[in-house]
């Protein structure tokens, strides 16, 4: 796992430092082998050169087990993470080894503490980047730190995996798959060294090749088979007792999906048929919706709801350990799951819905046992403090040491009950037992404040009991007004908590509150114990920000943060950015609370400045309505004002007729923007999103060539037809009007069928408006009177417009040209 979301960042620095620093393309690698390594210290550059550590040791007895028994005798293993495997990536910083991410060196009663929780497997992530020389001869210091912890493990019986961690994406990624760059060569020599280093360990150690393996997108399975061979024949022929030692397989990317599992088997396991001793390692942190709360915060939710096929995150687990079992166990290869937890707890401890989080890692740890599959938690230190040696989630670690041996029962709902007033009403919470059975509410008598029905397994909180703890609550105090540990046969107690909530006050002191997209901005809340669940941001009433374009929720912690303790809400650079970021002018924000309450914030961008402005009052959000027909005419390079819909945005969804040749973006949820160089027609699927509304729709698309007004030469005191081209036929079921006016009644008059009659010698413009398929236009030809006559008062036609319905063709065309008595002239007829 990338350590935490800090990783993201040096992610961007690397991009320089793979210029000069001794990994990365091929050239570099070529450029290091020529001139040697250089280990940097200040502005001063040295050649750094090591000898090669042998293996003194005698070897180890060695018991041989089965792939499947191996893992099953692993347990539940734990990472060492952030610590061997973290790395100073900055130039000209001085490599500060398993101290360079922040946690402190790693000791002897840390390993002993993991042990006595329970766990009966380390891994312990190794990066090698950095810790070699020129001709990738690791630093003996460096290895004989990292065998002195896989000692202190092993010789307390605690299985060990080696594992080559960060190297995957800092340099071999770039490997062009030739086995004669430097690459290969350099992945073999480090193999050959970590093997001979370990190869008389006893069983205890085991080999992972690769960590998260990824190769820019270009013939991955193939560089990922030869990697993968390169280690383990690298490996078999080391001598020791590496020719029966286990040796991890990862998946491309360590990811579990059919195709993965499917091309691993074909192309590697299948080249080792003779081979007992392979496992194959994953990884899995649940989905990312939940993972990251992307607006899902709950573990038996369907992630998506409009789609029939979807699942919850608890189904999703279920179905990724059936595909390992048929894929990998049924057929004799044991199988790690190296990595699992969630990835909001990178982000901070208040991301994830605690009691929702619990349920992922007691429903994970009872699938490991039911398909005998090996499980090792992340931990880069956020869950067991690395010198005090206690869980700093509690509730947390307690369930991870409950489930291995039992499972643990919960709500089914969430653990919390939101109360905004006194109940008239008794409030009942399923429970989900897991086999368990309920044992009591501590503190708590049956039949006095609760009900339990044992059939249904519901508990029934007595509404005189819920007020009583309400009331006992000032007026504007908000908070915890219960905390409920309800007790059962087995497993972890679990907490349920009544929250008495307010509304949430943005700004309480009015202040004025600014800031920077660059830099995010931070606003003062009460939050008055209301807990945000989604957010969502909006310019125009369409989705803008990350993921825009097929999600419509912000990621909690890596986009905004609430801070419930301090009472502020964050929104980070990345809020504003993304595929579709936010524009000069009014943004809005809508957060949604787990208690059913809404908030609109606006606030305004100019530039690199954001200012809040406050809640916004917007009422009920009503469906946006679109036109059912457009009609563009050539040349036009944005969509008619008449179509505009306030407040929303439109987008292509992906169906339609001719919409190759008709839009400029056909990929999903691109803005529609439509080609106007011909004439064409078609149909055009689109989604139209007003805040949190969304309708799905399509409409008739026609391009058709401008209506033209033919001028017209009177003599004064006479009667002339004007005429326009370029009328749509009723024939489209859409009603056509067209009404006339002149721009100076002095100079000439027309009549409402497009007479026009000269008054005095002069010019003057005539205005022909026509309103088709929704929009009205209105095109200008030119009236030229001639002669000395002077008309006054007008005796001719009025110059008052009148609409009138252009009459039926009688032929039937899609377009066609009309003259003004409502007749077919000549014109183009659209295809």
């Amino acid at each position: 796992m990338k350590r935490t979301r800090k990783l993201l960042a040096i992610l961007l620095a690397l991009a320089v430092v793979l210029t000069t620093a001794q990994f990365g393309s091929s050239s570099a690698w070529a450029a290091d082998a020529d001139n040697g390594a250089k280990a940097e210290t200040g502005t001063e550059k040295e050649t750094v050169q090591y000898k090669q550590e042998k293996n003194t040791r005698k070897i180890q007895p060695f018991t041989e087990y089965s792939s499947q028994e191996y893992v099953e005798l692993m347990g539940r293993g734990w990472n060492l993470g952030n610590s061997f495997d973290a790395v100073d990536t900055t130039p000209g910083i001085e490599d500060t080894g398993e101290r360079a991410w922040g946690n402190p060196e790693v000791t002897k009663d840390l390993i002993n503490t993991v042990i006595k929780k329970g766990f009966k497997s380390i891994r312990m992530p190794l990066t090698l980047w950095k810790r070699y020389d020129e001709n990738y001869t690791i630093d003996p210091n460096w290895l004989k730190r990292y065998r002195e912890v896989v000692d202190w493990a092993t010789s307390q019986g605690i299985y060990v995996m080696v594992n080559i961690h960060h190297d995957s994406w800092i340099w071999l990624k770039d490997w062009d798959g030739s086995t004669s760059s430097p690459e290969y060569k350099g992945f073999i020599k480090l193999w050959e060294q970590l093997a001979d280093y370990f190869k008389d360990e006893s069983e205890l150690v085991s080999f992972e090749t690769i960590n998260e393996p990824q190769f820019n997108k270009v013939n991955e399975i193939e560089k990922l088979d030869k990697i993968n061979r390169a280690a383990v024949d690298t490996i078999r022929k080391s001598g020791g007792n590496n020719d029966k030692r286990m040796i991890i397989i990862p998946t491309l990317n360590t990811e579990a999906s059919q195709d993965n599992l499917n091309r691993l088997n074909w192309s590697f396991l299948s080249g080792y048929p003779n081979d007992p001793n392979l496992i194959v390692t994953i990884h899995y942190y649940s989905e990312w919706l939940f993972s990251s709360n992307l607006g899902r915060t709950r573990f038996d939710e369907l992630l998506r709801p409009d789609d029939e096929t979807e699942k919850t995150p608890r189904e999703y687990a279920k179905a990724m350990f059936e595909r390992l079992k048929e894929s990998l166990t049924d057929k004799g290869y044991g199988v790690i799951i190296g990595e699992y937890g969630l990835l909001g707890n990178d982000a901070g401890t208040d991301v994830l819905e605690l009691g929702e989080e619990l349920k992922y890692y007691e429903y994970i740890n009872y699938l490991a046992d039911q398909y005998k599959i090996c499980i090792m938690v992340w931990d880069n230190g956020q869950f067991l403090h690395r010198t005090k040696y206690y869980w700093q989630l509690e509730r947390l670690g307690e369930m991870l040491e409950k489930s291995m041996t039992e499972r643990s029962s919960y709500a089914s709902g969430l653990d919390m009950i939101y109360l905004k007033d006194d109940k008239s009403d008794d409030i009942k919470i399923p429970l989900t037992l897991n086999g368990n059975t309920f044992k009591g509410i501590k503190g708590l008598t049956e039949g006095k404040e609760y009900t339990y029905d044992k059939t249904s397994a519901t508990i029934t909180l007595k509404a005189s009991y819920v007020n009583k703890a309400y009331d006992a609550m000032k007026k504007d105090e908000y908070g915890y007004a219960a905390d409920l540990v309800f007790q059962f046969s087995a497993g972890c107690d679990w907490h349920q908590y009544l929250v008495k909530y307010g509304k949430p006050v943005y700004n309480p002191e009015n202040e004025k509150v600014e800031g920077s997209v660059s830099g995010g901005i931070t606003i003062p809340v009460n939050y008055n114990s209301a807990r945000i669940e989604q957010v969502s941001i909006f310019q125009n009433g369409g989705l803008i920000g990350p993921n825009s374009s097929w999600w419509k929720y912000l990621e909690c912690g890596n986009s905004y943060r609430p801070d419930y303790t301090n009472g502020t809400l964050l929104l980070k650079k990345q809020t504003f950015e993304g595929e579709r970021p936010a524009k000069d002018g009014e943004i809005v924000l809508l957060i949604k609370y787990v208690d059913g309450q809404r908030d609109f914030i606006s606030y305004t961008k100019k530039g690199d400045k954001l200012t809040f402005n406050g809640v916004k009052e917007m009422g009920e959000i009503e469906d946006p309505v679109f036109s059912s027909k457009v009609l563009i005419y050539l040349g036009e390079t944005e969509m008619p004002d008449d179509y505009h819909v306030e407040d929303a945005q439109i987008y292509y969804n992906g169906w339609g007729t001719n919409t190759e040749k008709l839009l400029k973006d056909t990929t999903w949820a691109a803005p529609i923007e439509i080609v106007t160089d011909k004439v064409d027609k078609g149909v055009i699927g689109y989604f139209m999103d007003r805040y949190d509304k969304r309708v799905l729709n399509c409409f008739d698309l026609a391009i058709v060539e401008r209506p033209v007004v033919s001028d017209v030469e009177v003599e004064a005191g006479e009667t002339a037809a004007s005429k326009i081209t370029g009328v749509m036929e009723p024939e489209w079921n859409s009603p056509v009007t067209v009404t006339y006016d002149v721009k100076d009644d002095t100079i000439a008059t027309v009549d409402e069928e497009g007479n026009v009659f000269g008054r005095r010698k002069g010019t003057t413009k005539l205005l022909v408006t026509v309103t088709q398929w929704g929009r009205t236009d209105t095109f200008e030809g030119t009236i030229t009177v001639t002669g000395d006559k002077v008309i006054t008062p007008t005796p001719g036609p009025t110059s008052t417009p009148t609409p009138k319905p252009t009459a039926k063709p009688k032929v039937k065309k899609a377009y066609k040209d009309l003259d003004l008595d409502g007749t077919i002239a000549s014109g183009k007829i659209l295809p």
